[in-house]
């Protein structure tokens, strides 16, 4: 994974430097003179949730996938997931058959107001026309059972947004496959509906249907797991399907607050 997702940026003058605030590891950042990033952005506040995906190796017990930005680590289920070297991004999570990182539910993973979610994705094959999700980020037991939030890959091959069980939206970027793209999801409460959920690519912001069915002035709570790399529909497909993503994941991260356009911008860059 490339260490600049985590910068506090400080511009003097015409220059940037750069202090490391990785979730307590710090360090420097030599090309930081690079980035045209926002006069200051902390990339570590309120972050509850983040999966670098980095690890040497992910064994099928214990909890191997770390949490860096708290103690919510993850435990494999299915088959086929592991850590791989990718040539652009480093050490990522692969993922292929019925693969699935789970996470206990915790209070830091209740988002209620106001949520970002952030993944660079790599697939090695899309739904196409209608066929299965490809999950990055959900938060549920099944389709409309016990639901907070999910992000996925779907029909038309544009990124998919569930807020709740009653509010789905759907971007207009086509994706590609065997290429990383970055895709950011904000949800803001106190913003008028139009700005209230938003969708990036690649740092651009793109367009997203929605057709509201619920009230999404609090998400809800509920005690289901955090899943990393599918979104389970156990009762809701027929046959039973995880929706494993179907390709390589890195740095996957969640936030308790809306990122600007400026903070997912330069998570992008990274």
């Amino acid at each position: 994974m490339n260490r600049r997702l985590w910068s506090l940026l400080v511009v003097t003058g015409s220059g940037v430097t750069a202090a490391i605030a990785a979730c307590g590891n710090a360090q420097s950042v030599a090309d930081a003179s690079m980035i045209d990033g926002p006069p200051a952005a902390d990339l570590a506040r309120g972050c509850t949730f983040q999966a670098k995906l980095d690890e040497t190796s992910w064994p099928a017990t214990g909890k191997p996938v770390l949490d860096t930005c708290g103690s919510d680590n993850g435990a494999l289920s299915g088959s086929s997931a592991k850590p791989v070297n990718d040539g652009v991004r480093g050490q990522v999570g692969s993922f292929a058959g019925s693969a699935c990182i789970n996470v206990a539910s915790s209070d830091a993973l209740h988002a209620t107001t106001a949520l970002s979610m952030s993944a660079w994705i790599k697939p090695t094959a899309l739904p196409g026309g209608n066929g299965e999700s490809l999950g990055i980020i959900s938060k549920r037991v099944d389709r409309g059972d016990a639901e907070e939030y999910g992000l996925f890959v779907w029909t038309g091959n544009h990124i998919w947004i569930d807020l709740g069980a009653t509010d789905r939206f759907n971007g207009s970027a086509v994706l590609a496959t065997a290429t990383w793209t970055h895709v950011a999801a904000v949800y803001d409460a106190t913003q008028p509906d139009a700005d209230r959920v938003k969708l990036y690519i690649n740092g651009v912001r793109d367009p997203l249907d929605h057709v509201p069915t619920g009230d999404l002035g609090t998400l809800p709570t509920t005690d289901s797991p955090l899943h990393l790399g599918c979104i389970p529909a156990p009762t809701s497909a027929s046959p039973p399907t995880m929706q494993t993503f179907q390709g390589e994941l890195d740095n996957v991260t969640i936030w308790n607050r809306a990122l600007t356009s400026d903070e997912i911008s330069l998570l992008a860059k990274s």
